[in-house]
């Protein structure tokens, strides 16, 4: 984010916490500033200094936290029209856990709390899947919803019912042909800019990867069953995933489909085909939103990133 700036004002806002941010970004160099706002209600939201700060950032960056909080507080405030016009403006905007979760065009609300995988499968409907729509937006976000701590928290199946939700007939916000999923593992993001999604990790003095994995996924046809109190039927899926540590092990991939092995009385929903990407091969799949191609690539060096991070 800091090479995609040029170097100038970067701009941390959060709805709780405190300036833990700002000399973690400062010693990366680079930047003439780093400050942290926080905003805790839509008073602040509205506040014209606040406002003032974040129009004039090079780079902004969305901490963790809770999403209910940022959706309730900002959207639809003098601050969300300025985040918007950084968007128009092309100035680099990321985001973890939380911050990660609001930058698609879609968002897992979490206005009930959080939902487990098994939940969403077993109920789309259930009071925890409150989804939100037209929040932010960052570029070459258009049709997607994001989930992060993916894999640690078993969260496959909770993206899924998102996408399900999103493209079901009579009531969903999108159509198949357009939705897209993206999730994140801990100690790794994803940067998209300019068709170009690439995979971030750090890597340890020995030059080994330390990062996740980046999960790409969109459905090819609507939910066969979407329904209040129903398990979710969903097939015909498809996935692709830029996977670090170098080739993954037969033993983790082993253990991946007993994972979703595991999903499918549930769900009955066939295991998407996740082909993975060691070093720096490139993966090739259909775009994210209007796009021809988008290209999934690893990347050797770490950085925070322009889609987001998850920590």
């Amino acid at each position: 984010m800091i090479d995609k700036a040029g170097g100038g004002d970067f701009v941390v806002i959060r709805a709780t916490g405190a300036d833990g941010y700002n000399q973690y970004v400062y010693v990366m160099g680079g930047v003439d500033s780093v400050e942290s706002l926080v905003i805790p209600s839509v008073e602040a939201a509205n506040d014209p200094f606040v406002v003032d700060r974040v129009r004039k950032a090079e780079a902004l960056f969305i901490a963790g936290g809770d999403e209910s909080d940022y959706i309730e507080f900002w959207k639809g405030t003098a601050l969300d029209d300025a985040i918007r016009d950084l968007v128009r403006r092309n100035v680099p905007i990321g985001g973890t856990s939380a911050g990660l979760a609001v930058l698609g065009q879609f968002d897992f609300a979490a206005l009930k709390g959080t939902v487990t995988s098994a939940d969403a499968l077993a109920n789309p409907y259930n009071r925890r899947m409150t989804l939100d729509r037209e929040f932010l937006t960052a570029a070459a976000m258009t049709g997607v919803i994001t989930d992060s701590h993916f894999d640690e928290r078993d969260r496959m199946g909770r993206l899924l019912a998102f996408l399900a939700r999103l493209t079901n007939p009579g009531d969903g916000w999108i159509g198949a042909d357009a939705a897209r999923g993206i999730g994140v593992d801990p100690s790794t993001a994803v940067a998209i800019d300019k068709g170009v999604a690439t995979r971030l990790a750090d890597r340890d003095a020995q030059g080994v990867d330390l990062g996740g994995s980046v999960y790409f996924l969109r459905p090819s046809i609507a939910p066969t069953v979407c329904e209040p109190r129903q398990p979710l039927t969903f097939r015909n899926r498809a996935g692709r995933a830029a996977v670090g540590r170098g080739v993954v092990p037969r033993q983790e991939l082993d253990r991946r489909r007993r994972r979703d092995d595991a999903l499918r009385p549930v769900s009955r929903s066939r295991r998407a085909d996740l082909f993975a990407a060691g070093g720096r091969d490139l993966l090739m799949g259909r775009s994210l939103g209007s796009r021809p191609e988008l290209v999934v690539q690893n990347c050797p060096a770490a950085a925070a990133s322009v889609a987001g991070l998850d920590d």
